[in-house]
């Protein structure tokens, strides 16, 4: 049961983005997200602080399953790369700021598919060792 559901949050985490480009008619970019992290609208904050909310969700989902006995040696790996070990009492809006850190520093990916950036950035200020 573990195992299903290791392979369908990396199915979801690695292809979802291409599943939702091919149903999309155009394609949010981290751009848009980091305007939106950025915008001074309540709403936009609210919008891109849930987004990143989701993001964190599914990434400590995975995690939960780094050190499961019953999840194959050779899944950990694929896990360990789409997990993130957030620490309790982290915040929506502390993890919109990391996410506009990464973005202020790598204007070069904001062209990446939404939700990227966010997994990068969450890889890299809560990584699972």
């Amino acid at each position: 049961m573990k195992t299903k559901i290791i392979a369908g949050v990396a199915a979801l985490l690695i292809c979802g983005p291409a599943i939702a480009q091919n149903s999309q008619p155009a394609t949010v970019t981290d751009q848009e997200l980091y305007q939106s992290c950025k915008s001074t609208d309540p709403l936009d904050q609210i919008t891109c602080t849930r987004f990143l909310e989701g993001v964190a969700a599914m990434m400590r989902i995975a995690s939960a399953l780094i050190d499961d006995p019953k999840s194959p040696r050779h899944s950990q790996d694929v896990i360990r790369s789409v997990s993130i070990c957030l620490k309790d009492g982290v915040s929506g809006v502390q993890m919109r700021q990391v996410f506009i850190n990464w973005a202020e520093q790598n204007p070069t990916k904001w062209q990446n598919q939404e939700g990227f950036g966010a997994w990068i950035a969450f890889q890299k200020a809560w990584p699972c060792r």
